[in-house]
């Protein structure tokens, strides 16, 4: 399993592993943002080939160029089943919620969540075997069709699915931002609302959605009042990344204290 953060600039970038080849994983997880500049990245695997994934998933927020995955960047001659991927996503070509593209093999039993990432999970339209779901419905079993909730997945309250014996510390909850926020939905009529510091440098995983700001915020406090201070949205040593195609309304209210 993976956690903490991955960042590169090369092609092959995963959670998890860069590039399997002919290999098996299970019962495994990455929550580790990824974070690369070229192409064949995923929040689990960046390239599969030839290779078996069963009973694993991601978490981890992903930015990448080309060919980036919820679960896998790119996908060749290799199954998946009973998997699932929650993972805020943004790439600028060929990107989907679980897999950004799919030259072969065979799904099962596997999901997304399109209530963090695209509502499109692959961009070929004609490949079986995966759902996309609501944070909702991703909180329940029932909505995991064959899946062995005795021996190998569990669920609390709240949670997504996680493994009985390779527990995600903590547990791995939706991240679609309605309970990251001051309230709204990332939507242009009910955006979500920008209260704190913090809810202000969220805005970063979610770079298509829409905010609005509801009060004054200080930036003078840790952490963005040391070292190189307040990490710019739109980084240019990472253009992908800082691509912000929502909107952001500032409700006449003022950020102040920051420094870069």
């Amino acid at each position: 399993s993976s956690t903490g953060s991955v960042n590169a600039e090369a092609i092959h970038t995963g959670g998890l592993i860069g590039f399997a080849k002919n290999t098996f994983i299970t019962q495994s997880y990455s929550s580790s943002s990824v974070e690369s500049d070229d192409e064949r990245i995923g929040g689990f695997i960046g390239y599969s080939d030839n290779s078996t994934i069963t009973n694993s998933y991601s978490v981890g927020s992903i930015f990448g160029n080309s060919g980036v995955g919820g679960f896998i960047g790119e996908n060749t001659n290799s199954s998946i089943v009973n998997s699932y991927s929650a993972s805020p996503l943004v790439g600028k070509d060929s990107f989907g919620g679980f897999i950004g593209v799919f030259n072969s093999g065979e799904i099962e039993s596997s999901y997304w969540n399109v209530d963090v990432s695209t509502l499109i999970g692959i961009p070929n339209d004609d490949v079986i075997g995966l759902t996309g779901l609501t944070s909702l419905e991703m909180s329940q079993d029932s909505s995991f069709k064959d899946w062995d909730f005795m021996e190998i997945w569990n669920l609390d309250e709240g949670t997504f699915p996680w493994l009985k014996n390779n527990p995600q510390d903590p547990l791995p909850v939706a991240q679609n931002g309605n309970g990251l926020f001051a309230g709204g939905l990332g939507t242009p009529d009910n955006p979500w609302q920008i209260a704190t510091a913090s809810q202000l440098d969220s805005i970063r995983l979610f770079l298509n959605k829409h905010f609005v700001l509801v009060g004054d915020i200080e930036l003078d406090q840790k952490p963005y009042n040391s070292g190189e201070g307040w990490k710019p949205i739109g980084d240019e040593s990472n253009p992908i990344s800082s691509r912000f195609t929502g909107s952001f309304d500032g409700s006449g209210f003022k950020i102040s204290g920051l420094f870069i």
